[in-house]
């Protein structure tokens, strides 16, 4: 059964196609009138080389100026009316704010540069003895929400991260704080390791990808297992604390909440879809070559979902500490903030040149406060990543990617990828300070993908299609832990792709170019194998380089 996209509901007026008339009444909204005087065309670089031209674009409010110098526009609460929007090869859009952002364009768009919607990253906790300070969480992209605060409780030791915002700044629908945590046998045991808390949990918004069946001959994956080639495929729960070994004197860390040892890690945090049916979690009205339609559940373009704040390592026997030290517990790190919403959307052509990129992905969490000693030992727990955010791209002609490539610096195509968590014990299986993210091989992976020769999931050279090693993994009184304190993974954002027609959708031409590759995670319509049939064909590797349909939610 193939499917394709209508166009949304409320964007029909701008869009529709005399030839092929809107199966839902339309909503008058405002933009799509070619900006000031009709003929606007806003331009962001130059047509020379050089240095990036880097134009920031604030969804409060901002003004811009046409190709030409001639005319101004302003752009009130990130809704953008413009006939061309060309971004040149040394041009970057940087999109900031609290609102989404929407392009509408009666002419053209063509994308050689790069578009940011990125949640920002939080840099890791750089003071020592500060607990009188919080550490906040890093903001989101257009529209995405803040990560939670460490150390949030400023005049007693604080039970745990705070949780990340949700899209729009929404409280508390973000991933969850990790647990604080204290050592029961202080002080006759000082050492501060002891005391590790357990890292945030990781924003959530799209499903999780699976690792698809058919990666390589044989491959199925009834265990559900998320594709670890990438980071924030999936998203992760926070890493818990320390917990032993017990013994001579030592004891696992008590977790402040739940009064247990290990700490717990944060939750990852809540999706925004509320009934169990993954074939409508989109926005906009899907066509089926039945005619059938299917309505998204959300009401409008969403965004991504800050990180969960990491827990504290407190300096006490117990909790609440009596008396409090403002200078004593070392503070897990703030969220990373969610990724942004953008939708774009053209009467013409929407055109990736070979670099052409737009990115939407969540910001990373941090590392937690380090020891004394000066080593980066990250005592205090490491932070949620936020997820990725909502891109939509709507053409009432076609989208083309032939020319786009991934070989490129950063790679051409679309990403809303969840941040990595914040590292952990002794700076590993997460994010470095200053919001670094490191390679997949060296991330912080869920319990069942260790150990490597045993776990459904684990991630091994020659399994599952993986052509790398996890070089993270548990040591022989960690296990299951794997890696104390690191903050979990964001989840993947959406990514919709909307034409009137199936083939509008011009598939790579690059050899070995496809697109999972330059569509991370892949649009919509690619969910989980365990979906109905008919929504989880673009899983398959087979389709990867033919580019079956990509409009609407599965061929």
């Amino acid at each position: 059964m193939k499917a394709r996209f209508l166009t949304a509901s409320l964007l029909l007026p701008f869009l529709a196609s005399p030839a092929a008339p809107p199966r839902t009444a339309p909503v008058p909204v405002s933009g799509g009138a070619g900006g000031p005087g009709g003929n606007f065309d806003w331009k962001i670089g130059t047509d020379l080389p050089g240095s990036p031209h880097v134009v920031i674009l604030d969804t409060t409010f901002s003004v811009i100026v046409n190709e030409s110098q001639t005319a101004m526009e302003s752009v009130i609460n990130g809704r953008v009316d413009v006939r061309n929007m060309t971004i040149t090869a040394n041009g970057v859009l940087d999109i900031q704010g609290p609102n989404g952002c929407v392009v509408y364009a009666t002419g053209e768009i063509h994308i050689d540069g790069v578009i940011l919607a990125k949640g920002a990253s939080n840099l890791s906790v750089a003071t020592l003895d500060t607990t009188y300070l919080s550490e906040f969480g890093a903001p989101g992209g257009p529209g995405g929400g803040r990560g939670g605060t460490g150390n949030p409780r400023t005049n007693m030791s604080s039970e745990a991260g705070g949780p990340g915002y949700g899209a729009f700044d929404s409280v508390g629908r973000g991933g969850q704080g990790g647990e604080s945590a204290y050592n029961p046998a202080f002080p006759q045991d000082l050492d501060d390791a002891h005391r590790r808390p357990a890292g945030g949990g990781g924003g959530a918004f799209g499903h999780d990808f699976l690792r698809p069946w058919g990666i390589v001959p044989g491959y199925t994956n009834h265990n559900a297992c998320p594709d670890q080639g990438a980071n924030g495929f999936d998203a992760e729960q926070g890493f818990s604390g320390y917990g032993g070994p017990a013994g001579n004197g030592v004891h696992g860390a008590i977790g402040v909440v739940s009064g247990s040892s290990p700490p717990r890690g944060g939750m990852p945090g809540p999706r925004p879809f509320m009934d169990d049916d993954p074939s409508n979690d989109f926005w906009g009205t899907m066509e089926t070559s039945s005619g059938a339609l299917i309505r998204g559940e959300l009401q409008r373009p969403w965004a991504g979902a800050g990180g969960g704040g990491g827990g504290n390592a407190i300096v006490s026997s117990s909790f609440p500490t009596t008396p409090f030290d403002p200078a004593g517990d070392e503070k897990g790190a703030g969220g990373g903030g969610g990724g942004g919403s953008l939708v774009l959307l053209a009467r013409g052509d929407i055109v990736f040149g070979p670099a052409g990129r737009i990115d939407a992905s969540g910001g990373t969490g941090g590392g937690g406060e380090n020891s004394q000693s000066g080593d980066i030992t990250h005592i205090g727990g490491g932070s949620g990543g936020g997820s990725g955010g909502h891109v939509v791209l709507q053409s009432s002609s076609r989208i083309d990617f032939s020319r786009c490539r991934t070989n490129s610096h950063p790679p051409g195509g679309i990403y809303a990828l969840g941040g990595e968590g914040g590292a952990g014990k002794n700076n590993l299986g997460g994010a470095f300070p200053g919001g670094i993210p490191t390679f997949p091989r060296a991330d912080a992976l869920p319990p069942n993908s260790y150990p490597h020769d045993t776990a459904p999931c684990g991630v091994v050279a020659g399994r599952a299609g993986y052509v790398f090693n996890n070089e993270v993994g548990e040591t022989s009184h960690d296990f299951p832990l794997v890696v104390i304190c690191a903050g979990g993974d964001g989840g993947p954002g959406i990514i919709q792709l909307h034409v009137p027609r199936l083939e509008g959708i011009v598939p790579p031409a690059t050899p070995g170019e496809n697109i999972y590759k330059m569509i991370q995670p892949p649009p919509v319509q690619a969910l989980p194998p365990s979906g109905p049939p008919s929504y989880d064909r673009i899983n398959r590797p087979l389709s990867w380089n033919r580019m079956l349909p990509l409009s609407g939610v599965g061929p």
